[in-house]
């Protein structure tokens, strides 16, 4: 054992992106969350309820409220690393119990509200001692990237080590909230893009506060840094397309706000420790600034502008 809360010889260790779970999971006796077209599906009514038929609606977490978590990619993916924390981490069910209580308070309290909900996810996951220290030995194991300490004109640029597993551990720690925020989401009706982004951004906060108290890192402030370098050196290069999106209430500072928000929902969610093409460690880093420029690119230099910007003459506004 390497510790008590791991159940995992360290000489038989496998990368979570290497394991294969059909070879190793066991339906009686393992914790097995599964997942089919826009559900995740916890075995709650078996596990927790001894397979009460009348529970079974406890099972099923709505994923479709949100279309890029509902994809079969990000879908396989929790499953693939909730699964591998509970056969390995959670030996005492944990975080069964807690996805349990909060999905019963969900589906059977109709005034269970969103602040009750984001106190629950808070108190019960996100500053859950005991569930977090086995997130945290979840990400040493798994770890595998050596990023050095060699940024000293930009320090604010400047990600290590730390600064990788925290990001690795707000991966994990979405990866158990977001069925979760979904499916309230779902119950609740809330459809509109700017409240989901604003329920889920709230959630954010609170692993950012965390770790913004517990280890001094800010990763909202760490991952707006990366995606301003990407806008500043568009600033000039590209200056006539930022003067023409000031129409549609774009620049510098909004795009690069939305550009960290992209990193936030769609990349930290999807992280993985190797590269399944090459079995390589992935650099998360280079992943985010990535991303910072796709956004760059699809959103502000490649897009098709909806408006001519051609100056109008006296005579044509005096017609108007």
């Amino acid at each position: 054992m390497i510790e008590m809360c791991r159940n995992i010889n360290k000489v038989d260790f496998i990368n979570v992106d290497k394991w294969e779970s059909e070879k190793f999971l066991n339906d009686q006796t393992d914790v097995v969350i599964k997942n089919v077209k826009g559900q995740i599906i916890y075995p709650i009514a078996e596990k927790i309820f001894n397979g009460n038929e009348e529970m079974k609606a406890l099972d099923y977490f709505y994923m479709n409220i949100k279309r890029s978590y509902n994809s079969d990619e990000v879908r396989a993916h929790i499953c693939r690393y909730l699964n591998f924390f509970e056969k390995y981490y959670d030996i005492d069910k944990e975080l069964l119990m807690v996805v349990s209580s909060i999905k019963q308070q969900i589906d059977y309290q109709r005034s269970y509200s969103i602040d009750t909900f984001m106190d629950d996810v808070n108190r019960c996951i996100i500053r859950n001692l005991n569930l977090t220290r086995k997130i945290r030995h979840f990400v040493d194991d798994n770890y595998s990237m050596m990023l050095s300490n060699n940024n000293n004109k930009t320090p604010n640029l400047q990600f290590n080590n730390k600064h990788a597993k925290v990001l690795y551990e707000i991966s994990m720690l979405m990866n158990i909230y977001i069925p979760l925020a979904t499916h309230f989401m779902f119950v609740h009706e809330i459809k509109a893009s700017a409240d989901v982004h604003k329920f889920l951004l709230r959630l954010f906060d609170m692993c950012n506060t965390k770790y913004s108290n517990e280890r001094h890192i800010d990763i909202y402030n760490k991952l707006y840094e990366t995606s301003n370098s990407v806008v500043n050196k568009s600033k000039g290069p590209d200056k006539v397309l930022w003067e023409k999106n000031q129409i549609r209430g774009v620049n510098p500072t909004t795009h690069t706000k939305d550009s960290v928000y992209d990193i936030i929902f769609n990349i930290i969610p999807k992280y993985t420790y190797l590269d399944y093409e090459t079995g390589e460690a992935r650099n998360i880093i280079s992943f985010n600034h990535y991303s910072a420029n796709k956004s760059l690119k699809f959103k502000i230099t490649d897009i098709q502008y909806e408006f001519p910007f051609s100056k109008l003459s006296s005579s044509k506004r005096d017609n108007d």
